[in-house]
């Protein structure tokens, strides 16, 4: 009991560091958008598009902008503001890993999937007046998942009522321009924290 309520504390702290504040003042930002998208897959990738690198930045950019906007930050593009933005590194990955059926009441034990997982990161510095207040990252992934819970048809047509089938759970097709978007938002919110206590 001790440990779940450890775990749970520890995971709204977690969370807590990726919710955007009201900053109080009109206060001006300028993004640096000089930064480069990284990117890695293995060979047989499922989501990654690497002639997508600029949506993924700009996703990242504009999930960064919304929240931003959102909380009473203006974004400029011109060389004065209050603060500056600087992302150091913004890298997507796709990886993969193979997951085995141990269920001996079902017909699919023993049977192996390959579980997609998908990541996005980023780290940044945020500047006021020319110096650095301070260095961050925020990050977010998406998984595939294997299950055996009831989906909607199994409902409607009355299958699988003993969870004994099994299936893959795959991504959206787009899953890389919205963990983009996310991770400009968990960014944003990280900044907002700081420029709260400034």
């Amino acid at each position: 009991m001790k440990l779940l309520c450890t775990s749970i504390f520890i995971l709204f702290a977690l969370q807590g560091c990726y919710v955007s504040k009201t900053v109080h003042g009109a206060y001006t930002l300028r993004i640096d958008k000089g930064f480069q998208v990284s990117t890695s897959a293995p060979a047989d990738y499922k989501y990654m598009n690497e002639s997508m690198k600029d949506v993924y930045k700009d996703k990242f950019i504009e999930g960064i902008v919304n929240e931003l906007t959102t909380y009473e930050v203006k974004v400029v593009d011109g060389a004065l503001s209050d603060y500056e933005l600087k992302i150091t590194s913004f890298s997507l990955s796709e990886s993969k890993s193979s997951t085995t059926v141990n269920d001996t009441a079902s017909s699919y034990n023993g049977q192996t999937y390959d579980i997609y997982s998908c990541n996005a990161s980023a780290d940044f510095t945020l500047y006021k007046e020319g110096k650095s207040i301070g260095n961050w990252s925020a990050s977010i992934s998406k998984d595939e998942k294997l299950t055996n819970n009831r989906s909607f048809w199994d409902y409607i047509f009355g299958t699988n009522k003993d969870n004994s089938e099994y299936r893959q759970k795959t991504l959206d097709s787009n899953v890389f321009e919205d963990i983009s978007e996310k991770a400009g938002r968990r960014t944003a919110a990280r900044v907002t924290r700081k420029m709260s206590k400034n």
